[in-house]
C-alpha cells in the first residue's frame, strides 16, 4: 500500500513537472527604465535574470545608453545590430547558452574552431570561460541575477581593455 502512494506521488510530481515545461517565466513587472543603476540594482534581486532585463543591460553593454521602449523595441534593435537573439517573452529567462553567445559578440570574444563551426551557444559559453569572462562550468539553466551582475561586470572589464567605457549613471535612491 506505501508503495502505491510513493508511486502515485511520483507520478503527480512528474506529470506536473512535464505539464509546466522546462523553461522557468517569471512576472517582469516593475523593470526600471530610467537609468543604468537602478536596473543592475533591479537585477541584483532577481531570483533569475528575465529576457527582458538582460536584453537591456547588453544594450546598455553595446550602445553605452538606456534604452526607454518595449521590450519588443530593444529586441528588435539588438537584431538589427546583428545579434541573434532567442525568441523569448519578456518574462521568459534565458539560460546560459543563450546569454553567452550574445555576450561573445559584444565582447568581441575570438571564437573557437567549435562554435565557428556548429555556432551552438554552448562552445560561445567556452571561449567566455578561456577569456575569464565566465566562471561557472554549468552549460544550461537559467542566470540567477548575481551570477548575471557579475557576468555583466566581467565583460564590462574585457571591453575596458579596449577603450570602451560604460556611465553607469547617478546611484539610486
Amino acid at each position: 500500500m506505501r508503495c502505491n502512494r510513493t508511486v502515485g506521488c511520483w507520478l503527480v510530481a512528474v506529470t506536473l513537472l512535464a505539464a509546466s515545461g522546462c523553461r522557468v517565466s517569471l512576472p517582469n513587472n516593475d523593470l526600471p527604465l530610467d537609468s543604468n543603476a537602478e536596473l543592475i540594482e533591479h537585477i541584483a534581486y532577481m531570483p533569475y535574470v528575465t529576457a527582458d532585463a538582460a536584453w537591456r543591460s547588453l544594450y546598455i553593454l553595446k550602445f553605452k545608453q538606456v534604452h526607454q521602449g518595449s521590450f519588443e523595441e530593444v529586441a528588435t534593435e539588438l537584431a538589427a545590430a546583428g545579434f541573434d537573439l532567442p525568441d523569448l517573452a519578456a518574462g521568459e529567462c534565458p539560460d546560459r547558452t543563450e546569454v553567452a553567445a550574445v555576450f561573445h559578440r559584444i565582447c568581441d570574444v575570438p571564437a573557437g574552431l567549435n562554435y565557428t563551426l556548429t555556432g551552438l551557444g554552448r562552445y560561445a559559453l567556452r571561449d567566455l570561460q578561456y577569456a575569464r569572462i565566465v566562471r561557472t562550468p554549468r552549460d544550461y539553466g537559467p542566470l540567477t541575477g548575481g551570477e548575471f551582475l557579475g557576468l555583466l561586470a566581467r565583460a564590462e572589464e574585457a571591453l575596458q581593455h579596449t577603450g570602451e567605457t560604460i556611465e553607469l549613471g547617478e546611484e539610486p535612491r
